[in-house]
C-alpha cells in the first residue's frame, strides 16, 4: 500500500491496482498495512489518524493529534493503532473503547513501536528518549535516557535472550543499544562522525547493520561492538532502508538501487599468520624464469572473482515493461587471462543467481552479491518476504519494482 500523486491510497497486489480510496485533504506523512491485509492505517500533515478499510472501500477517522502524524503501528490482530506526533503525544486507538492521549515526552514523537507481544507500547523522541507505555491502560512505566542524543533519525527493536533491546541513531553518529527493561546502555557501535540514516538488527539481535548518509554500509557486532566489516560505498545517496534474511546470511540495503550482500559470521577471526622462512637457492636461468611451465603458472596469485555474463539483464523489470530473458554464464578467470569452470561450485539460496560480480572481502568474506538498478533517483522503503525471495518496492518516480529470486539451473551454467 502507498498513496499515489493524487493523495489517495492505493494498494496493490502483484502489480495490480486493487483497492483505491478517495482523494485525501492533507498529505499523507505515515502508514502500514495491517497483517491480514483488510485495513490501512495512516496519518496526515494535519494530524489526523485514518483507517482505511480495504473491503468496503470507507475511509474512517480514529482521531487526530494537534500536529503532524509521524508514525502509526498497528496490533497484529488489527485491534489496536498507536500512533505519534510533532505534538509531543503517543495516542493508543482500542476497536472497542475510547482512545488514550499519552502525554510525557519534552520533544516530538518520532517513532512508535509495539512491543513485548502487543502488551507494551516504545516511543522514540526526536532527541532519542525513550517511553514505555502500558497499551492496555496507557500508563507511563519506564522513561529511559540512556539512548538520547542530539537528533534521533533512527530506531529498531529486537527480542534477543529473552530481552528487550532497542538500537538508537541521529545524525551526529553512533548507535546506541538499550536494554528496554533495566534502561541501561549496553554498547555503543560506530563511528561517532558519520550521520546514521537507518539502523537494523539481525533477527537473532547478534548483528546490527547502519546505512549512513554517505551511502556506506556498515556491519557490528551487537554484543561486543566490534566492526565485522569495511565500509561498503556503493551507494552514491543516502541508505534508506535494510533488511536481513531470517536466517542472518543475507542484507538487502536500500537507496539510489538496491544492492544485496553477504552477512559476516558475528565472531570473526582473523587467520592466523604464518612465517615463512626465505629459502636461499642459485639464480633462476632466464629461460626457466621465460618458459611458461606448468610449475610457473600454477605458482601464480589467481583472482577468484566470480563473474556474469549478463545477456538482457534477468531483473524483473519495472510494471508495464515486456519480460527479458537471461542467459547466464558462470566462470572463473586466472590473471593468465585464461577462463575455466569453478570446481565444488554450489549455489546459495541468497538471489545470486543474477548477480554480476561478488567481490572477496575480509577474511575470504564474499560480500557483493547483486545490485539491481532502478529507474527514479531514489526507494524510500523495500518490503520482504519472510523466506527473502521477493521484494516490492516503489521509487520516488512512482514506478513499483516486484522482484523475484532466480537461481539458474545446471543446464544454464556452462
Amino acid at each position: 500500500a502507498a498513496p499515489d500523486d493524487m493523495n489517495r491510497m492505493v494498494v496493490l497486489h502483484n502489480g495490480n491496482v486493487v483497492h483505491l480510496s478517495t482523494v485525501q485533504p492533507s498529505p499523507i506523512t505515515s502508514i502500514q498495512l495491517s497483517l491480514d491485509c483488510d485495513s490501512v492505517v495512516f496519518g496526515t500533515a494535519n494530524g489526523c489518524v485514518k483507517k482505511y478499510d480495504t473491503l468496503s472501500g470507507s475511509v474512517t477517522e480514529l482521531g487526530s493529534h494537534t500536529g503532524t502524524v509521524t508514525s502509526v503501528e498497528v496490533s497484529d490482530d488489527g485491534m489496536i493503532v498507536v500512533s505519534g506526533g510533532v505534538d509531543k503525544t503517543v495516542r493508543i486507538f482500542h476497536a472497542k473503547k475510547p482512545s488514550m492521549e499519552c502525554k510525557g515526552h519534552e520533544e516530538s514523537v518520532r517513532d512508535v513501536k509495539i512491543i513485548e507481544n502487543g502488551s507494551k507500547v516504545l516511543s522514540c523522541s526526536l532527541v532519542g528518549k525513550l517511553n514505555i507505555w502500558d497499551i492496555h491502560s496507557g500508563e507511563l512505566l519506564l522513561t529511559i535516557t540512556s539512548g538520547t542524543t542530539q537528533h534521533a533519525t533512527c530506531l529498531d527493536v529486537v527480542q534477543r535472550s529473552e530481552e528487550t533491546l532497542a538500537a538508537v541513531s541521529g545524525v551526529v553518529g553512533g548507535v546506541k543499544i538499550v536494554n528496554l527493561e533495566t534502561g541501561k546502555c549496553l554498547v555503543e557501535v560506530g563511528p561517532a562522525s558519520c550521520p546514521v540514516r537507518v539502523v537494523k538488527f539481525s533477527p537473532d539481535g547478534k548483528l546490527i547493520v547502519t546505512g549512513h548518509d554517505t551511502g556506506q554500509v556498515q556491519i557490528w557486532d551487537a554484543v561486543t561492538g566490534a566492526s565485522l566489516s569495511s565500509a561498503l560505498p556503493l551507494h552514491s545517496s543516502w541508505v534508506t532502508d535494510v533488511s536481513i534474511s531470517s536466517d542472518c546470511s543475507t542484507l538487502l540495503t536500500a537507496g539510489d538501487r538496491l544492492v544485496w550482500w553477504s552477512l559476516p559470521s558475528p565472531t570473526v577471526v582473523p587467520p592466523p599468520s604464518i612465517v615463512r622462512r626465505r629459502k636461499l637457492s642459485l639464480p633462476i636461468p632466464r629461460s626457466r624464469r621465460s618458459s611458461g611451465s606448468k610449475s610457473n603458472r600454477d605458482s601464480g596469485h589467481e583472482d577468484s572473482l566470480i563473474l556474469k555474463s549478463d545477456i538482457n539483464s534477468g531483473c524483473s523489470s519495472p510494471i508495464g515493461s515486456p519480460p527479458t530473458r537471461c542467459v547466464d554464464s558462470m566462470f572463473r578467470r586466472t590473471l593468465s587471462g585464461h577462463l575455466a569452470y569453478p570446481e565444488n561450485m554450489s549455489m546459495p539460496t541468497s538471489p545470486v543467481g543474477k548477480r554480476k560480480i561478488t567481490k572477496t572481502g575480509s577474511f575470504a568474506q564474499k560480500e557483493l552479491l547483486q545490485t539491481f538498478d532502478i529507474k527514479g533517483s531514489s526507494v524510500n522503503r523495500v518490503w520482504v518476504n519472510n523466506e527473502f525471495t521477493q521484494f516490492v518496492t516503489v521509487d520516488d518516480a512512482g514506478i513499483c519494482y516486484i522482484l523475484d529470486e532466480f537461481i539458474p539451473s545446471s543446464q544454464f551454467i556452462r
